[in-house]
């Protein structure tokens, strides 16, 4: 299940830092939408629960691998933090067993935070026509 690879993530960012990277894509964006400026900054916020609301998005074969047949999976979010609706993809380099975040950036998706929000809150029901 891709929500335990996030998990997978989070404890590596707590206990195993040095087995995890931050593309240079990610930290631009990161530093742009979040305000998170280093690599640490990044993976603190990951392994501080930063990323909230976390919803499966998809894994796929990462498409810049040169050999297709045994391509590194990239694992996809979506999450909400500080009112922002964002996505993260990691590159699960399991021969050298290490995590990459290749993407943290806004979503790309409409924006559905006030509709989260209303959610929790108990004001809009589950399900629905507001689904």
């Amino acid at each position: 299940m891709p929500y335990n690879f996030f998990e997978k993530l989070k404890k590596a960012c707590k206990d195993d830092k040095d087995n995890v990277s931050v593309w240079k894509k990610a930290k631009e964006s990161a530093d742009d939408v979040f305000k998170l400026r280093t690599e640490n900054e990044i993976i603190d916020f990951i392994a501080n629960d930063g990323l909230e609301n976390i919803r499966d998005e998809h894994v796929k074969p990462l498409e810049l691998s040169k050999n297709k047949e045994n391509a590194p999976m990239v694992y996809s979010y979506e999450f909400r933090t500080m009112c922002i609706l964002g996505y993260i993809a990691i590159v699960d380099n399991k021969k050298i067993g290490t995590l990459s975040i290749k993407s943290f950036k806004r979503s790309t998706k409409s924006s559905n935070t006030m509709e989260v929000a209303l959610k929790i809150a108990g004001l809009l029901p589950e399900g629905g026509d507001n689904e």
